[in-house]
């Protein structure tokens, strides 16, 4: 279950030790790193791409990574780009990729 904070995910017997952090903090920040890889897609002189695998396509290898970016708390959940925001499934939390 989840600690008081809820931020660590923790198991009574002890076997995450202190608890895996889940709160967020680490996918907030690769979504920024994500959405500044977008932004220099979109500066680069590209519509703003629909997912990451376009970007890579389109961009001939220069921005982002092959095969999308993937929230560090939950490594099957991959970042989607929707609305000109970079949106975790997980945390159900998006950054912009434009202020």
């Amino acid at each position: 279950g989840m600690d008081a904070t809820g931020r660590l995910l923790v198991c009574p017997a002890g076997h995450l030790g202190e608890g895996l952090e889940i709160g967020g903090g680490a996918c907030a920040d690769r979504r920024a790193v994500a959405a500044s890889e977008v932004a220099a897609y979109v500066a680069g002189g590209h519509p703003m791409p629909t997912s990451f695998e376009e970007m890579w396509e389109e961009g001939g290898g220069q921005y982002g990574q092959p095969g999308g970016y993937r929230c560090p708390d939950n490594g099957y959940s991959f970042y989607v780009i929707s609305d000109s925001t970079v949106f975790c499934p997980f945390h159900q939390a998006g950054t912009p990729v434009l202020p």
